[in-house]
């Protein structure tokens, strides 16, 4: 009777030994996958309150705006929820602390003097983050942005 016994100690061993194997590869999978669906959100070419059912039409500076978005923001920004940063649909709308203080903190954040330093503190620390947008944006490249984010 106790051969019987060592033969279901064993066998037990080796079922828990699948078990715990089995469950650190799917885990190892779906960690992956979901790497994977993050980095694969960040090109997302069509906004997401699109909810891609109706490919939506820009005008030739509202597309100049939004490849300039996919480019230098996507990677932070999504336009309707928030992510690393904040959701920027609607973002034009916002009381800032002076009248241009969106292209000045798109351009040079580091830049910022007084009020609107205080504020660009608020949004880090909010989103605890430390980046310091630089951006090498023209004027026309502004408004190209600014007419796909309206």
């Amino acid at each position: 009777m106790k051969p019987f016994f060592g033969f279901i100690k064993q066998f037990l061993i080796i079922v828990t030994g699948f078990i715990i194997v089995t469950i650190v590869i799917s885990w190892m999978i779906y960690e992956n996958n979901k790497i994977a669906l993050i980095s694969s959100e960040c090109t997302t070419p069509v906004p997401e309150f699109f909810c891609s059912t109706v490919t939506p039409v820009f005008t030739e500076i509202e597309e100049k705006g939004r490849e300039l978005f996919l480019s230098n923001c996507a990677e932070c920004h999504r336009l309707n929820k928030r992510a690393t940063g904040p959701a920027l649909s609607g973002v034009l709308n916002k009381n800032y602390p002076s009248k241009n203080y969106f292209e000045k903190f798109i351009v040079s954040e580091n830049s910022l003097k007084g009020a609107d330093k205080l504020y660009s503190i608020k949004i880090s620390k909010e989103y605890n983050s430390d980046f310091q947008h630089t951006f090498l944006l023209s004027e026309t490249e502004i408004e190209e942005l600014k007419a796909y984010l309206k």
